[in-house]
């Protein structure tokens, strides 16, 4: 598997299509950790990667020491 940790922090929305477009194929699984704002849904950025999605969690902070996993 091929895990990125919010690759696209500093690239501009060229170079994040780039990515999306590039990344997924070259490997068995891609999983791709982004912050709010960087892959909204419904963005022609989305839209790239969308049918490549097999499953999406959001991590949600319930207080300074407890993160729940959320699966969408």
């Amino acid at each position: 598997p091929i895990l990125m940790d919010t690759p696209m922090a500093r690239l501009d929305n060229k170079y994040r299509r780039g990515l999306l477009k590039v990344a997924p194929n070259h490997g068995s699984q891609f999983i791709l950790l982004v912050h709010d704002g960087e892959l909204d849904p419904g963005s022609t950025l989305f839209n790239t990667i969308r049918q490549k999605i097999g499953k999406k969690y959001r991590l949600s902070k319930k207080n300074t020491r407890h993160t729940v996993i959320l699966s969408d």
